[in-house]
């Protein structure tokens, strides 16, 4: 029930491509599934296959249940995947988030190391406090990787969403 979107608001637009999801997810589901819209036994040959949605409907409490073009049935939000209609997107994503997490990294890194010359910590200035060297050091290992990580995750998630 809303997945990213949140409840009463479709994950798949009308026309999305969508896949749907393995056999063996499709066979669980109908094993476990005890409320409405139970998945029917002719809707398992359908596992696997690329459709587009052609309507949207939501149960009571936000459950999201699609119609799709050429296939029958009524299909719950989590049987289904967004299809990647650019098939070399998920390698742009890596790659625009790899460049933007090198870019901060090394931002951080060369402001923490004007930061250490100011305070006199990268010249092991005797004036500095001893817990502010070590403060420093931490912070010039632990900040560049963090905030490299972090945007080189939020760029990726962003291109993927965009494409």
């Amino acid at each position: 029930m809303g997945k990213t979107r949140g409840p009463y608001n479709a994950e798949y637009p009308i026309g999305s491509s969508i896949r749907i999801a393995p056999r063996e997810v499709l066979e669980g589901f109908a094993a476990s599934w005890q409320f409405h819209h139970p998945l029917a036994s002719e809707q398992l040959g359908f596992a696997g296959r690329v459709a587009r949605v052609k309507e949207v409907g939501f149960y009571h409490g936000g459950d999201e249940l699609y119609s799709l073009q050429d296939i029958p049935g009524l299909w719950h939000e989590q049987l289904l995947f967004a299809e990647s209609t650019h098939p070399h997107r998920r390698g742009v994503a890596i790659g625009l988030g790899l460049l933007a997490a090198t870019a901060v990294a090394t931002a951080v890194y060369v402001a923490l190391m004007l930061l250490g010359a100011k305070t006199g910590v990268v010249a092991m200035c005797p004036s500095a406090p001893e817990w502010w060297a070590y403060t420093f050091f931490g912070l010039l290992l632990v900040a560049p990787i963090a905030g490299a990580v972090l945007t080189g995750v939020r760029v990726g998630r962003w291109y993927r969403r965009k494409a």
